[in-house]
């Protein structure tokens, strides 16, 4: 290619056109993911926090969770005893007020 075509007005501007696009898509697939991530932590919570009641678990059965869901997903991150806690926290904070949730989880950046 040509320097001479690289350094016009036009190409700079294609350039630019493209990579905010790309931005643009990067932004979209990042609040895709959150907003899908929040509902997920939400539904887990709620399973959680529901059968710990109805059946009379500890916090006990929370690690055990953890245990079983690492070693059933292959050792993915982010399934830790801690952040389960975390997630039923959260579900437990927002529990009264679903619509709050709906509404934070749409306008996650």
């Amino acid at each position: 290619m040509s320097q001479s075509i690289i350094k016009t007005d036009d190409y700079r501007n294609l350039i630019a056109n493209l990579k905010n696009r790309i931005q643009a898509a990067q932004i979209k697939a990042a609040v895709t993911v959150n907003t899908q991530l929040m509902a997920l932590y939400w539904d887990i919570g709620q399973q959680i926090a529901e059968r710990q009641q109805a059946s009379g678990w500890g916090d006990a059965v929370i690690e055990q969770i953890a245990k079983d869901l690492t070693r059933e997903l292959g050792g993915l991150k982010g399934f830790s005893r801690r952040n389960f806690y975390f997630i039923k926290q959260f579900y437990g904070f927002h529990t009264d007020r679903p619509e709050f949730v709906q509404q934070l989880v749409s306008q996650i950046p």
